[in-house]
């Protein structure tokens, strides 16, 4: 149960949701976090993401992370994402 009476599984389908819906993207724009897609890019370097390696993107939205770690791992590496939004 969350802090606001919901059950899990509710919480999260209502966060996806809102996170995918359209308005959401006009008023906080293309990334959800602080840092965006920089940040993405600093933490990639950080991990030593390289070209050639597989990369798991867990909860990964509409991709704003999965770009850039695509980047990291050029055209012979791979990146799984997985959202619990159906984009």
């Amino acid at each position: 149960m969350t802090p606001t009476g919901m059950d899990d599984a509710a919480f999260k389908a209502c966060c996806a949701a809102t996170y995918g819906s359209d308005l959401a993207s006009l008023v906080m724009g293309p990334n959800f976090h602080p840092g965006g897609r920089e940040l993405t890019r600093r933490l990639a370097r950080m991990a030593c993401v390289r070209p050639g390696e597989r990369v798991l993107d867990i909860a990964s939205g509409r991709g704003a992370c999965t770009w850039p770690a695509l980047d990291a791992t050029g055209p012979t590496g791979s990146v799984l994402a997985d959202s619990v939004y159906p984009y």
